[in-house]
């Protein structure tokens, strides 16, 4: 059976829509949008939901590996991209032809860029990273003498200057954003000009910190599938009703069975029906990315019923106690994700099913099925991974 037909995952581009209107409700109306979509756009499928921001007014975008950039490049979508991650050398040349932005935070990585742009003849545009205190990449924020060296290079266009928060807390947050914008007042009298300044991400937007920190660009990424930062409380602060999930995902009954009192499901034999019960067997598991910890914890719905999921959460399916739901047959939508209508289960209650964070369970969708997106309009566009 093929993954089309075993399983359905659907973008709602309303919910899009909607989503890119409340993060623009959160900071000021010039603000420049960067959709973040690395990780497969957070298993929403890469080209699939950027399309989708880029025509409905995202201005730029954001990946974590020069592949991703490149997908996006095929595909056709046009609009700036970032990438945020180190770039292998052998990747600058394409990137470059591609017109695709490089963020920089090492003097070693810069000059590869540098290298590359005049062997090309076209210029790098690059975005430097700061560390303000998340640990991880950048240069220094005491210390910006590499940037007017940086400058200085062959064919190397400083564009835009940025840093990531570790948190949202005010605390944290006023610290990190003091520090960069006493970095950014400094690399502005180095360049000579201002580069486009972006720090905030979708845990800060969220928090209302765009008011405190009015840069000329923000990085919304999770926001814009419309789930809560998984770094912060469930709920999305600020505009939290105004934020709706975008992805649904379902799949059919394949068949049904009668069992006694006492019968063993699943591997291990560790779950025993107490009573008669009728089971119902669905050709989705973990290997589409359905965590494992839903094993007798976890329900789904069914002819607007909840049910649940019983014994073990297998490889290829998965078994569910339809006992008491009447007219279940064979071939009926299963919704593990989104809504009928009537009830709704979210990416949060797998998350807390499994004691992780909802970006976790996201980025192990199943990439082999396809993303077919509810348009606004009648007509359908699906994007097919092999």
């Amino acid at each position: 059976m093929s993954p089309a037909n075993r399983v359905r995952m659907e973008i709602s581009e309303a919910a899009v829509l909607a989503n890119i209107a409340s993060v623009r409700r959160l900071v000021d109306p010039a603000t420049v949008l960067m959709g973040v979509v690395k990780a497969d756009a957070y298993g929403h499928g890469l080209v699939s939901f950027s399309r989708l921001l880029v025509r409905h007014g995202v201005e730029q975008l954001a990946v974590a590996h020069a592949e991703e950039a490149f997908r996006l490049r095929d595909a056709g979508i046009d609009a700036p991209v970032l990438v945020l991650n180190h770039a292998p050398t052998a990747d600058l040349p394409g990137l470059l032809r591609a017109g695709i932005r490089q963020a920089v935070y090492g003097e070693a990585q810069a000059r590869a860029v540098s290298r590359a742009a005049r062997a090309l003849g076209c210029p790098a545009r690059i975005h430097v990273k700061v560390d303000t205190g998340l640990s991880r990449f950048g240069f220094s924020s005491g210390n910006l003498a590499p940037l007017a060296r940086i400058a200085a290079l062959d064919n190397v266009v400083v564009e835009g200057f940025h840093t990531h928060l570790a948190s949202a807390e005010e605390d944290v947050a006023d610290r990190q954003l003091s520090l960069f914008d006493d970095a950014c007042r400094r690399a502005t009298g180095l360049l000579g000009y201002r580069p486009t300044r972006h720090a905030l991400a979708s845990a800060a937007i969220a928090a209302g910190l765009h008011g405190r920190a009015p840069l000329e660009m923000v990085r919304p990424g999770i926001l814009l599938c419309g789930l809560p930062p998984s770094y912060t409380a469930s709920d999305v602060p600020g505009d939290a009703g105004r934020f709706q999930p975008v992805l649904s995902m379902t799949s059919r009954i394949e068949q049904i069975r009668s069992v006694a009192a006492g019968t063993r499901i699943g591997y291990g034999a560790a779950h025993v029906t107490s009573a008669p019960a009728t089971i119902a067997i669905v050709p989705v598991g973990f290997a589409d990315g359905l965590p494992r910890a839903l094993a007798d914890s976890g329900r789904v719905i069914v002819a607007r019923r909840y049910a649940p999921i019983v014994g073990p959460v297998g490889m290829g399916h998965l078994t569910l106690d339809v006992t008491g739901i009447p007219g279940v047959s064979t071939g009926d939508e299963v919704v593990l994700l989104g809504s009928d209508g009537h009830r709704r289960l979210g990416i949060q209650d797998w998350a807390a099913a499994a004691g992780t964070i909802n970006t976790d369970v996201l980025v192990r969708l199943a990439s082999a099925a396809p993303r077919v997106v509810r348009p606004l309009s009648e007509v359908i566009e699906q994007e097919c991974y092999v």
